[in-house]
């Protein structure tokens, strides 16, 4: 089942959603459609969700720091996004 915060997302998306797998694209793996679905209901719940959108919309909106070091989570967030994972 598909689920949204917001139900005007979910307009136009008929129920239920069938993924056809193609040669280049494989379908997704259902179990981690569940494990993705279970951590949004998380990061939902936990308000994670929205910080991480506050975050995102605030670096991309900022053009300079603030000099009392209140915008420190900013760039530690802007500078783990420039590291290439491991």
């Amino acid at each position: 089942m598909i689920r949204a915060t917001r139900p005007a997302l979910l307009s136009g998306i008929h129920m239920p959603v069938i993924f056809v797998p193609r040669p280049d694209y494989p379908a997704p793996d259902p179990r981690y459609l569940r494990i993705h679905a279970a951590c949004a209901r998380v990061a939902h719940l936990s308000g994670a969700g929205e910080y991480i959108l506050t975050v995102l919309r605030d670096m991309e909106t900022t053009v300079v720091l603030a000099k009392d070091g209140s915008s420190s989570d900013l760039l530690h967030h802007a500078l783990l996004c420039t590291v290439p994972a491991s």
